[in-house]
């Protein structure tokens, strides 16, 4: 995932978070609105259930002009507290104290009416008894409403209250007292309700508080989190980067790998990394250059060397090819046979000669190579024909084994002085003594020519010198022959290499074209 993406999916998150406290927040909103909408309608029942008490009381206190003023509130009253207990239950308000509260409101009218009719039968029989005393009647009328019982036993000192008079006045006072009962619980529930509903509001504002709290709190560190990890993936990847910079710099190519590419900053370490491999190969090749470059600047003054050796022979070789067919032209016919043998010896010995300073001539100027056929097997036993000339040791062997003669191109004075090089290498690491084994194999349209011999092996340390001009580890060695059998071999489109070297023996690989 890139950073961007990263950056995006956290930005979503967080969206997410403040889009799901919206949603509680508005949630609760409606609730806490309709809690309060209830709450607005507890506090209306409430109010208009203390002015009821009130104008109850005012009518059932007193008797004068203003009790029918009264009589229309505590109606009004009545009528609105039941539509609020309806608009309660629309809102879908449940408690138990509701329906309570509707029963007594309902109970309350009920005992209320009939007093009412009750309170009317027995003014008028006041009235009639009472109508030549007004005074009296006054008096009586306004305490009948707040004390009928009082009333009652006053009639009857009177002697003018009959039984159904008295029945009324004792059912009055009865349900005068259920009246003052039914509303004084009709304040308690309203006031129950008026509780209840503010406790449910403080409940649910508590919870919309902890949900917020959790809510931001859980946010805050999800994001939190994550910022902390994407800045520390960031920081981990910039050090690598920087690390990788700086060996860089200092010619250190570490190759950093890379499980998978996650993001940008992974993305320019595998370009940086591809980068490095690019400069180390840039270094590797001019190193190479350099390397060849230092190898031909020993090639020339190998090149010079020989120049100036060849020059340096042929001129003593002249004087004996002349000082010899002198001899030769001064000599009898009986003196020449007698002294054939020698004779030969010392011509075969100056061509030999000759053939050798021209070989380093050839390789000195750099002429272009004159390839005939040759057949492999046969240039091979006359090189060692010729190298067991020079090293006429009877504990030295040879063994040639070839599927096929294989017929080569090539420049045959050049070939001819790489493989004497070659055996005469082997012959002094064996110290004259042991078996060269040579190997002939085709591959790829190319013979592999195998050379093994019985020596000592060669250095570790040393291995990747051996090549070079003029390295030697022999006291009177010039650390040529080696380097010239492979520029010989490299000429012809091949190459000489060293295959492997123990404590049994080294093994050369020739690779020649067909």
């Amino acid at each position: 995932m890139t950073i961007k993406k990263r950056v995006t999916f956290l930005y979503i998150i967080s969206s997410g978070f403040i889009f799901l406290l919206i949603l509680i927040n508005f949630y609760f909103f409606n609730i806490l609105k309709k809690e309060i909408y209830n709450l607005e309608l507890t506090d209306t029942l409430r109010t208009k259930a203390l002015q009821l008490r009130r104008y109850e009381k005012n009518i059932f206190l007193r008797f004068d002009s203003s009790s029918e003023e009264d009589y229309k509130k505590v109606l009004q009253y009545m009528n609105e507290l039941e539509k609020t207990i309806n608009e309660l239950y629309k809102s879908g308000y449940k408690y138990k104290e509701t329906s309570q509260l509707k029963k007594t409101l309902l109970l309350y009218k009920q005992i209320f009416f009939e007093l009412e009719n009750l309170s009317k039968d027995v003014d008028e029989k006041i009235k009639n008894s009472f109508k030549s005393n007004p005074e009296l009647l006054t008096l009586l009328r306004s305490v009948i409403l707040s004390h009928p019982s009082e009333v009652a036993d006053f009639l009857k000192k009177l002697k003018i209250l009959k039984d159904k008079d008295e029945e009324n006045l004792t059912r009055m006072e009865v349900n005068l007292l259920t009246l003052r009962d039914l509303g004084d619980k009709l304040i308690r529930l309203t006031k129950e309700l008026d509780i209840l509903t503010r406790t449910e509001i403080e409940k649910k504002l508590r919870l919309l508080k902890i949900i917020q709290i959790v809510v931001l709190g859980f946010f805050t560190g999800i994001t939190l989190i994550g910022i902390l990890l994407l800045t520390r993936s960031i920081m981990q990847r910039c050090k690598i980067l920087s690390m990788l910079i700086e060996d860089t710099a200092k010619g250190k190519f570490k190759k950093y790998k890379l499980f998978n590419i996650s993001d940008e900053l992974d993305l320019l370490i595998y370009k940086f990394t591809i980068m490095e491999e690019k400069l180390k190969e840039r270094e590797e090749l001019l190193e190479k250059q350099r390397e060849e470059l230092y190898q031909m600047k020993k090639m020339a003054a190998l090149g010079r060397l020989l120049t100036k050796i060849s020059h340096e022979f042929n001129n003593p070789v002249n004087n004996l090819f002349l000082a010899l067919k002198s001899l030769e032209m001064e000599l009898s016919p009986e003196e020449k046979e007698k002294l054939k043998e020698y004779l030969e010896d010392f011509n075969n010995e100056i061509h030999r000669l000759r053939k050798t300073i021209d070989r380093f001539l050839i390789y000195s100027k750099k002429r272009p190579l004159n390839k005939i056929s040759l057949s492999l097997n046969e240039l091979l036993h006359k090189m060692w024909d010729t190298f067991k000339r020079d090293y006429p040791s009877q504990e030295v062997y040879l063994e040639i084994n070839s599927s096929e003669d294989f017929v080569i191109k090539g420049d045959q004075v050049l070939l001819e002085s790489a493989f004497i090089n070659l055996f005469k290498n082997a012959y002094e690491a064996m110290n004259g003594k042991g078996k060269i084994t040579i190997t002939i194999t085709s591959k790829n349209e190319a013979v592999h020519i195998e050379i093994k011999d019985t020596g000592k092996g060669i250095p570790e340390e040393i291995q990747d010198q051996i090549f070079e001009p003029f390295f030697s580890t022999k006291p009177n060695g010039i650390g040529i022959g080696l380097s010239l059998a492979k520029e010989i071999f490299q000429k012809h489109g091949g190459d000489l290499i060293l295959k492997e070297t123990s404590k049994e023996g080294t093994t050369f690989e020739i690779i020649l074209p067909l």
